[in-house]
């Protein structure tokens, strides 16, 4: 491993427009003084999210020894431990794969979540099949949200999925240099692609990248992290 010969070890990742929720600083802020993460990159996002994740990747690659890069969105709260399981869970699905893993926790989102017309909320995991409802991605093959009678969020271990989102993502150091080798700047990293008719957004283009370079991305539902959205009512 880049960062130590023993432990492996961590820094926390992050894009803001330039403002955050109060319970993401405290999580951000438990974790440094728990030494959970070493550290702590960010850069400030405009419109164009894959730029400000390609430039957090880069300060990771370059300014740090780190073995793993948590992404953690600002609207995301988190306790110690979940840092610490999503860590191990990633270095331990990494040391299965001969070129790592990339692992994300549970958190849910709004039910407009690409190729679905369901209602409240729904995970945001993604299994890769055909649209078959009536939005404007039906019959494109797309990464549609995994149902919430899907097995594979009640399970206590990581599960194979199609992708997941970055609000929670833990990535390999590994994983980032590959990728590196085989896309070009000024997006070797993260990308926002049109696939089949549907824009991808950059998270899950990133999870398209890894599976056709071979990395296996999971979902570990055990890290149940909290998403928090204003709702007008």
């Amino acid at each position: 491993m880049a960062g130590t010969t023993d432990a492996p070890s961590l820094y926390l990742g992050n894009i803001s427009p330039g403002t955050i929720r109060v319970e993401f600083a405290q999580s951000i802020q438990r974790a440094l003084l728990s030494e959970a993460a070493r550290g702590c990159v960010y850069h400030v996002a405009g419109p164009y999210l894959d730029i400000a994740r390609n430039e957090v990747c880069t300060q990771f690659l370059n300014e740090t020894t780190a073995d793993y890069l948590l992404f953690v969105d600002s609207d995301i709260s988190f306790e110690v431990e979940h840092v610490k399981t999503i860590l191990a869970d990633t270095h331990r699905m990494s040391s299965n794969s001969k070129h790592g893993a990339v692992v994300g926790g549970l958190y849910y989102g709004g039910a407009n979540s690409y190729g679905t017309d369901r209602r409240g909320t729904m995970p945001i995991a993604y299994r890769w099949g055909v649209c078959e409802d009536n939005s404007t991605a039906a019959g494109s093959a797309i990464h549609v949200s995994l149902a919430d009678d899907d097995p594979r969020l009640a399970a206590t271990e990581p599960q194979i999925v199609s992708a997941v989102g970055t609000g929670f993502m833990c990535i390999p150091r590994k994983v980032l240099e590959l990728f590196a080798e085989h896309y070009e700047n000024p997006t070797p990293y993260f990308a926002q692609v049109v696939l089949d008719g549907v824009w991808m957004g950059e998270d899950l283009t990133f999870c398209v990248r890894a599976e056709a370079l071979g990395v296996p991305v999971y979902l570990a539902p055990h890290v149940r992290v909290r998403h928090w959205k204003m709702t007008v009512v």
